[in-house]
């Protein structure tokens, strides 16, 4: 079986420039299935993340958001009233825009991997391993991870003020919840257990042990994650030092760019990738990108002559086939 993976934080809009990954795992899938394999498409919607920053598009509700900045997304309430969380208002775009584009994709919550034990076993690998992994992060970035986890306060909920002051021996952390910037700490001084499942694997440990318990095969990562000492070379030495096993081919793509400039979901301006067919059909996107260099950047200027040139060529490949 080949299991073709992607992933996304709900903290945002997902835009065009976060599609290029999906678009480029449906090429991978289709392309798998054509030549006889028995092939999966696996979206993961990364909502048990911490809430870094309110977005451009929920700045009215900024009084009700603040509170809640650090807190996991699936634990944040939708204060606009249409969904159960706020993960779950964030994750409507890319499962409209993907069903819209007729791909063939099983969506994922990271909260409920969590929750269903799946990281378990990881964290005791990396926990038994520590001093290994250590060495091998302060040799490939530089300098050694703080802590392996960040753990969600029992008392107030926040994952960014939690400090780990103290791991016993039968794996549970004592840790503080103190403010830490605009992250609002309570002070509460806690113990948890790893069957509680209120943490989260750093993100260098997380991708790794989520492909293995996944079976990944094949999953595309933007180049900034290909950069020296970047994640792609934590995950690699992890799948062969600490769990001794083969890792999935991890594939880098460039950038979908407007006029040079990336895409942000938090900041405004972006185009969500569900409102592409208000410009082109969804198709003419797709071969946008399927016709581009992987490596390279695409440069998505509406406005610009090129626009009407990747019409053109679309019509005309849309005629030949």
């Amino acid at each position: 079986m080949q299991v073709v993976c992607t992933g996304w934080s709900p903290s945002g809009v997902y835009h065009i420039g976060n599609s290029r990954e999906a678009v480029t795992c449906q090429a991978i899938h289709l392309e798998l299935l054509e030549n006889g394999a028995d092939s999966k498409f696996v979206f993961v919607i990364d909502d048990y993340d911490p809430l870094d920053k309110i977005p451009f598009e929920l700045k009215p509700h900024s009084k009700d958001l603040r509170p809640y900045l650090g807190h996991p997304l699936v634990h944040i309430p939708d204060f606009t009233c249409s969904y159960d969380n706020y993960a779950q208002y964030f994750a409507q775009g890319p499962k409209q825009a993907l069903n819209d584009w007729n791909f063939n994709v099983k969506f994922v919550n990271a909260s409920n991997l969590y929750k269903d034990g799946k990281y378990d076993k990881y964290l005791d690998i990396f926990i038994e391993y520590e001093d290994k992994l250590q060495d091998l992060m302060e040799q490939i970035t530089g300098s050694r991870m703080e802590s392996l986890i960040s753990i969600t306060c029992q008392n107030c909920g926040n994952a960014k003020t939690t400090r780990i002051t103290e791991s016993t021996i039968d794996r549970k952390f004592i840790y503080t919840c103190k403010t830490d910037k605009q992250y609002k700490g309570c002070g509460n001084v806690g113990e948890m257990e790893i069957r509680s499942h209120e943490w989260k694997l750093k993100w260098r440990l997380d991708w790794p042990a989520r492909q293995q318990f996944l079976r990944v095969t094949v999953e595309p990562s933007g180049k900034d994650h290909s950069v020296a000492g970047g994640s792609i070379d934590t995950a690699n030495e992890i799948h062969e030092h600490i769990f001794q096993k083969q890792g999935p081919m991890l594939l880098r793509y460039g950038f979908i760019t407007l006029k040079g400039r990336k895409f942000s979901g938090s900041k405004g301006g972006a185009l969500p990738a569900n409102k592409i067919v208000d410009i082109m059909p969804y198709s003419a996107f797709l071969y946008l990108v399927y016709r581009s260099d992987l490596l390279k950047d695409i440069n998505f200027n509406p406005q610009s002559e090129e626009y009407g040139v990747l019409l053109d060529e679309f019509d005309i490949a849309r005629r030949m086939w």
